[in-house]
């Protein structure tokens, strides 16, 4: 497990090619975005932002919206709103061409009120976060969707640490999963990681040797991963509630 700390900082510093970014940033889903988050969107976001049925949903996917455009822009030195999207079949995001000309790559998530991003020079790179649920049913969950020797390895633990060890694997499956960018295409159990709280983030099966895993805690009672391929990284930790409170006035 990464023992994170996060930097506050107004601006991204620069992202050396061995490098890999990850910040964390609030959604504050109870607050309405104002008209400087609104104005960083272009109309197919605002449009998605709209169908959300309840408005915590859209607070939130507009403030992550602002959060990816105003932090990616700064590290490419491009508008916010200039900055275009295209998605891959499965519906992951990346930067077209023109607006990426040093091939920067980015992943975003979410859950409740906190966001996370990840940003790298690794063409193949995920990110997950999640909640720590202590009543969530984690053992169904786990039997359906994690390898044997994983689930075995959840029930092998005294339940007090069930939770942590599941959204351990559960993190880092994710992560992996949206790094490929291939979705529900690639099943849970058909590959394996650690899990054990204590034990360091891998590969057990399944996945190449060039793939490589970091587990991090961007708060108390949420668990974070990331999965990217090559080189192993030297990880940093930004805190971006100053930098996105700068560029909202």
């Amino acid at each position: 497990m990464e023992a994170a700390s996060w930097q506050i900082v107004t601006q991204p510093p620069s992202l050396a090619s061995d490098s890999l970014h990850v910040w964390r940033f609030p959604l504050n889903g109870e607050s309405a975005p104002d008209s400087r988050q609104f104005a960083c969107l272009k109309p197919d976001e605002t449009a998605r932002a709209s169908r959300f049925h309840f408005p915590i949903h859209s607070n939130r996917y507009v403030a992550s919206r602002f959060a990816l455009r105003t932090i990616l822009g700064s590290y490419l030195g491009v508008a916010p709103r200039d900055l275009a999207f295209e998605y891959t079949t499965f519906g992951k995001p990346y930067l077209a061409a023109p607006s990426n000309p040093l091939r920067l790559s980015f992943n975003v998530s979410h859950s409740q009120d906190l966001g996370v991003l990840a940003f790298s020079f690794h063409a193949n790179l995920g990110i997950d976060v999640e909640a720590i649920k202590e009543d969530f049913g984690g053992e169904e969950v786990a039997e359906s969707h994690f390898a044997p020797a994983e689930y075995q390895q959840l029930l092998s633990l005294p339940e007090v640490l069930r939770p942590q060890a599941f959204f351990n694997c559960w993190t880092r499956k994710e992560a992996y999963v949206k790094a490929l960018g291939a979705g529900l295409q690639i099943p849970l159990d058909s590959f394996e990681v650690s899990l054990l709280p204590g034990q360091p983030a891998e590969f057990r099966r399944g996945a190449a040797a060039s793939w490589r895993l970091l587990s991090f805690l961007p708060v108390r009672d949420f668990q974070g991963a990331v999965a990217y391929e090559g080189a192993t990284a030297n990880a940093e930790f930004f805190d971006a509630a100053a930098l996105l409170e700068v560029a909202a006035r």
